[in-house]
């Protein structure tokens, strides 16, 4: 991800700024020196393989299973009773679940809780959507003289084995000894890792979020880090560029800009080039 902090201007060194009205764009100053500033965020995730002790197998495969349990708990009652709101779905599932499962940490059910309405706001999105078109496809089907389609009602998100999602208040890596810290419904495990050879140029990176993994009978820690911003050499050269950005979401984003040398500058025209950006396309998705 870019992020770009811009200045604001009407018109710059003497630039025809009607130029700029008449195409109906915003004007940015972008200069490297004082008013340009370039903020990278980037992130990467790292999948590394944990190496527990068989007793620490037992305590990771009780953990998922019942942070699996909150999610398929909280999931059901939110599909079943169209509701997807965080905070109310906290209140019907919390007491009960906890009486079930007490030994699970708050902070890994508030995760698994927001997962879950996570999968019910996408459900029942599609439901709806998928409700409404339903009609139109029959109709069609019947002017052309087929067989209507069977309708497929859209089902409750179930999991067999949601991962478990940790952030700062749950978890810790500590690169120097290649080990994590990971809450679990034993208390804290610290569990040694391995990295692969192509990721070993992360490591030593800012920890951010991670997601914990049972996949082939092996357990994996997608830990997320963020890299430190590239270095970008000092320069003079003040860059003018023009951001357009249209209300229809059809239209690509359009960027012009001017590359001011010895006072001179180029064409508005010969400038004028289009983004590497497209909108989604529209879900066609056939036989639905």
């Amino acid at each position: 991800m870019i992020l770009l902090r811009l200045l604001t201007c009407s018109s710059v060194a003497g630039l025809p700024s009607n130029n700029f009205q008449t195409l109906g764009v915003n004007l940015f100053l972008l200069t490297n020196v004082d008013i340009y500033e370039i903020l990278f965020r980037m992130d990467r995730t790292i999948v590394a393989q944990l190496n527990p002790t068989q007793e620490q197998d037992h305590i990771l495969a009780r953990t998922l299973q019942e942070n699996t349990a909150w999610f398929n708990v909280v999931a059901r009652e939110g599909f079943e009773t169209g509701c997807s709101n965080g905070i109310e779905l906290h209140k019907r599932t919390y007491y009960l679940l906890h009486a079930q499962y007490p030994d699970l940490p708050a902070q890994l059910v508030c995760a698994s809780r927001v997962k879950a309405t996570e999968a019910v706001k996408s459900a029942l999105t599609w439901k709806r959507k998928h409700a409404a078109r339903y009609p139109k496809r029959v109709e069609k089907a019947k002017k052309k003289g087929k067989e209507p389609p069977t309708f497929k009602p859209v089902r409750c998100p179930v999991s067999t084995s949601a991962p478990i999602r940790y952030d700062a208040r749950s978890y810790w890596v500590k690169w120097e000894s290649m080990t994590a810290s990971l809450a679990t419904v034993a208390g804290r495990l610290v569990i040694g890792f391995t990295v692969p050879k192509h990721a070993a140029q992360y490591i030593n990176s800012k920890v951010c979020s991670a997601d914990l993994c049972f996949h082939h009978r092996r357990y994996f820690l997608h830990i997320v880090v963020s890299l430190p911003a590239p270095v970008v050499d000092p320069s003079s050269e003040v860059i003018v560029g023009l951001i357009w950005v249209s209300t229809d979401p059809l239209l690509p984003l359009i960027a012009a800009s001017w590359e001011i040398v010895g006072g001179k500058n180029r064409n508005v025209a010969s400038s004028i080039s289009v983004v590497s950006f497209k909108p989604k396309a529209p879900n066609r998705r056939k036989g639905i």
